[in-house]
């Protein structure tokens, strides 16, 4: 990418990089890795279980789109083109902690309840409980710290990077942070349906979350603009609980300890940042 931006100066380079590298990984992959090399081949029963598995997969991530970009649509009919800007800078900065636990639970969170689950979806073992306990609390704490990090600290990191164009956007990533702290709790338990292969419940639970964030997304920001479409999203991931919840007990891995731990990190966040930024939070966007 690098060789070719300086040679054509063409933003182009960053596709045919990604374009060069899958294709060197792909080469290498079958030329030499050891064990049968691979080669072009449809077998039925392979392919009848990816269809399978793979169309609710599809919907899944049609549905948590809704909940990844929905706002953005929502907000487009009631902001102007400038403060859709401000806000999606604000956004990227406070979805930071979303974005690495998503990726941090979607390579560990299956590795471990393929570990200590027992095939047949009957209970762990008390030992293998606390061992998913132990490393929700460490990553889900991990991700706290961030959040709130951004919560009490936005608006001064958006003053050390931005111009004073952008200082709406250190509001938003204090606001938006906080609305995001109820979803981080969360996390580590959507991967247990894919864990068992049960991909159609996986979907059924995301179009849920992604219904419950448009209609409290859109419905809060006709009523109260802005700062009522963050304040809905936030609400959303709350009204969300139970079905996660359930979800999460029918396979045998809710731990309530866990979620009402990080609540109270939730609520002692919330306060704290009532009590050092208030005049930024009730002032209008």
């Amino acid at each position: 990418m690098i060789t070719l931006a300086w040679w054509t100066g063409s933003v182009w380079s960053l596709v045919a990089g990604q374009l060069l590298g899958a294709g060197l990984r792909l080469y290498l992959m079958s030329r030499h890795l050891p064990g049968p090399a691979n080669r072009f081949r449809i077998e039925g029963r392979a392919a009848r279980e990816l269809l399978h598995f793979g169309k609710w997969i599809f919907l899944s991530t049609v549905a948590g789109f809704l909940v990844a970009q929905g706002d953005k649509l929502i907000l487009s009919t009631f902001l102007s083109l400038e403060m859709l800007g401000i806000y999606n800078i604000g956004y990227t900065l406070a979805s930071v902690p979303l974005m690495l636990g998503g990726a941090l639970v979607g390579r560990m969170m299956i590795p471990l309840y393929r570990a200590h689950l027992p095939e047949d979806g009957s209970a762990p073992t008390p030992a293998d409980f606390a061992a998913l306990r132990r490393f929700r609390f460490v990553l889900t704490g991990a991700l706290m710290v961030l959040a709130m990090t951004l919560a009490l600290g936005g608006y001064a990191l958006v003053d050390l990077l931005y111009d004073p164009r952008y200082q709406t956007a250190g509001t938003i990533v204090m606001l938006l942070s906080l609305a995001f702290m109820p979803q981080l709790i969360v996390m580590s338990y959507d991967q247990i349906a894919l864990t068992m292969g049960d991909s159609r419940q996986f979907f059924w639970l995301t179009a849920a979350r992604g219904g419950l964030f448009v209609l409290c997304t859109a419905g809060m920001a006709a009523l109260f603009g802005l700062k009522g479409a963050i304040f809905g999203q936030g609400l959303s991931f709350v009204l969300a609980y139970p079905l996660i919840a359930a979800f999460a007990r029918r396979y045998h891995v809710w731990d309530p300890r866990h979620d009402l731990a990080m609540s109270l990190i939730t609520a002692a966040t919330a306060l704290l940042m009532a009590g050092l930024h208030s005049s930024s939070i009730l002032a209008p966007i």
